[in-house]
């Protein structure tokens, strides 16, 4: 087992297969707060894995356009035979062209992924932006630990213990302790404690 170190559920999502869209253990697209623990099965899903809003598993809040909600409460989510461009354990804000801002809102509270049989292009064990292209949001902190185990499976990209951002203008929260353990599978990119900036 390589190690890098850096609850009880009220509410549990049973995720059915699907072909596109998003997959979302919170909110979806509202922007509202989510208060108490969440547990997603994201079990048998397959959606494109091109980058892309079409492709994203979230287990927190999703947003577009606009800044995502807080989670106030623990997130487990567990992966199983999924396949889709990315996955992420917090809240995920995705901002079309000139559209504004999407921030993801804060994680009070552990996060644990637990990922078995996937296939990624990327994985993010925090919150994460994608496709930021006007304003200035910044990425959301998940204030407690983030635990991220594969199993199985392969992420053809970059394994990302904290938070992405991505784009111009976005400044990367801390995230607390964050853990990294592969027990199988590959990750053909890189496997990172924090999240790198991307214009």
């Amino acid at each position: 087992m390589k190690k890098y170190a850096g609850i009880s559920a009220i509410f549990a999502l049973a995720a059915a297969s699907a072909l596109s869209g998003q997959t979302v253990g919170g909110n979806n697209n509202t922007g509202l707060d989510y208060n108490g623990d969440i547990t997603n099965n994201f079990k048998d899903i397959t959606l494109p894995t091109a980058a892309g809003k079409g492709g994203a598993v979230a287990g927190g809040n999703y947003a577009e356009d606009k800044a995502t909600g807080n989670v106030n409460g623990s997130i487990v989510n567990n992966f199983e035979n999924v396949t889709a461009w990315a996955g992420m354990g917090g809240n995920y804000g995705y901002t079309s062209w000139n559209a504004g801002n999407a921030s993801p809102g804060d994680v009070t509270g552990n996060v644990t992924n637990t990922l078995a049989n996937v296939n990624f292009a990327e994985f993010y064990g925090g919150n994460s932006l994608s496709s930021i292209v006007s304003g200035s949001p910044d990425a959301g902190s998940v204030l407690g630990k983030i635990t991220t185990t594969l199993v199985s499976g392969t992420i053809t990209g970059d394994l990302r213990g904290s938070s992405y951002p991505a784009g111009g203008n976005v400044r990367d929260y801390g995230d607390g302790e964050i853990e990294i353990n592969i027990l199988g599978g590959e990750v053909k990119g890189e496997v990172m404690i924090t999240a790198a900036l991307r214009a």
